[in-house]
């Protein structure tokens, strides 16, 4: 991953708590995961697919931005000015 994907993706965070980060990098490498898993054609169970990739996993920037999409920010500009204030006093 370049260091423009890198900062692409610390963009792409802005806002998000640290739990929803996590959950992010959770799902993004699920994701890249479930690519080198081979297709349910084979009448494999799940358990026996994960057990015998084809490939090796690599987590890059498609994997992040996919779940960034999928993930809905929890923490509202209201409760960041609630923190704000809270922390000017």
């Amino acid at each position: 991953m370049s260091s423009a994907e890198r900062a692409q993706i610390c963009d792409d965070l802005q806002g998000f708590s640290g739990a929803e980060i996590v959950g992010i990098f959770r799902d993004a490498c699920v994701r890249a995961v479930a690519e080198c898993l081979p297709g349910d054609a084979s009448g494999r169970s799940a358990r026996d697919r994960a057990a015998d990739p084809v490939a090796e996993p690599r987590l890059c920037s498609a994997h992040v931005a996919a779940a960034v999409a999928a993930t809905t920010k929890q923490i509202t500009p209201q409760m960041l000015e609630f923190y704000a204030r809270f922390a000017r006093t």
